[in-house]
Order: C-alpha cells, then structure tokens, then sequence
C-alpha cells in the first residue's frame, strides 16, 4: 500500500498545469454554464502537501467567475486528509476528505439543505472532478463537471 505522501503525489507532478479543455454543468436546478478555467497543481513539501489554485472565467463574457487557492495535505495526528480553500470573495473553508478507490472524495455540510460532494479522478493526463448535491445523503444529483488536460510535465 502506497504511503500517504505518494498517494497525495500521485494527483499531481510537481509544477503541472493542468488546463480547461471542456467543462459543463450536469442536471443542475438552475442553467448549466459553460467556463475556462485553469488549475494550477504542485506538489511541494516533498510530496506532503498539494496546492491547487483554480480561475475560471465565464464563456462567451470572460468574466471571473470563481478563483480559488486550496490545500490538500494528510494529517498524521487525526490519519485524515484536510482540504483547506481559499476564495477570492475572501471566504474559506476546511473540509475533510478521503481516498476512495484511487479518487479523493470531498464535501460539505450546507445547513438545513444537505450535502454537497466533490470528486477528483486522475488518469492518462486527464483532472476529472465531479460535484454532487443530496438532500438526503442518499440521492446524489451532479451539479458541476470539470475536465482538465495536463499541459505541463
């Protein structure tokens, strides 16, 4: 079994940027919006923390439609990973999260309406990240998916 270190590693090569190259809404309550973006991942702290910062701009206006610096890091006093984000709005967050069959699955309470999960899958140079909605923790509904292409080694 690969060590906590490797595991986080294995996300991201150090200094990868990894681009936007399609990106879409699934069933969402509102209308699905198409944006650019670009994440920004490296591996620092010798393979103990990886660093995420994501911008995505709206299509066709250009504009920010979110920015946002994040940590993924495991915690060796409590085993678990820590997510910590950071948004332009000045708002952040700590959440935890978990490998779950190679993919790192994680999410948030919102009070009085349910949950909200996200998951990242890696593979062959592609950043998949998927975001669901559950009211009851039982049904999931996608709200948001992004699909990322390394453009850097």
């Amino acid at each position: 079994m690969p060590s906590n270190r490797n595991r986080i590693r294995s996300l991201a090569k150090p200094r990868t940027a990894w681009h936007c190259w399609r990106s879409a809404a699934g069933e969402v309550p509102v209308k699905p919006q198409s944006f650019r973006c670009s994440e920004v991942v490296e591996v620092r702290l010798d393979g103990r923390v990886l660093i995420i910062e994501g911008l995505h701009h709206g299509q066709p206006s250009g504009e920010v439609m979110h920015h946002a610096l994040a940590t993924i890091s495991y915690d060796t006093e409590t085993q678990r990973y820590r997510f910590r984000s950071h948004l332009a709005s000045g708002r952040s967050g700590e959440f935890t999260g978990e490998l779950v069959d190679g993919d790192f699955v994680w999410g948030m309470e919102i009070p009085n309406q349910g949950r909200i999960r996200y998951t990242i899958h890696v593979e062959n140079g592609t950043w998949h990240e998927v975001g669901e909605f559950s009211a009851d923790g039982k049904v999931w509904r996608q709200t948001f998916q992004m699909d990322l292409k390394k453009t850097r080694p």
